[in-house]
């Protein structure tokens, strides 16, 4: 049982370090994969959004390797509600952004209280998260 439960840990951890970074990269840069000659191109952000996307992808690096899950998962959870706050404001939240930052709370709420598991590389738990 606590292999399973280890391993949903891991693959809650995984899922949600791929989340922030797919938002760090949406953020920097602008896709078009449904015309014909698909392309990337760069947008231009402030510098409140980028220096949020740079710890951001440092939050989903330390994520994807389990580096202190719990205090990492609510570091990344706060950074990512404050870009979504940031960036477009919460008077354009449409339903996309309320579904997407709910399916990020329901990620880290689990990895929150529980923490990363035993795949994880670096445990302590609370005891020196303070």
């Amino acid at each position: 049982m606590s292999d399973i439960l280890s391993a949903l840990q891991c693959a809650l951890r995984i899922v949600l370090a791929a989340i922030l970074g797919y938002t760090v990269a949406s953020e920097f840069f602008q896709t078009n994969a449904m015309q014909i000659g698909w392309y990337i191109s760069p947008r231009h952000v402030g510098l409140t959004a980028a220096v949020i996307c740079a710890l951001l992808f440092t939050v989903s690096i330390w994520l994807l390797f389990g580096v202190r899950t719990r205090v990492v998962a609510l570091m990344g959870l706060a950074l990512y509600l404050g870009l979504e706050v940031v960036h477009p404001g919460l008077s354009s939240a449409d339903s996309q952004v309320l579904l997407s930052s709910a399916i990020v709370v329901l990620l880290g709420l689990p990895l929150i209280i529980f923490g990363g598991g035993k795949f994880s590389v670096v445990r302590a738990g609370w005891r020196g998260a303070i």
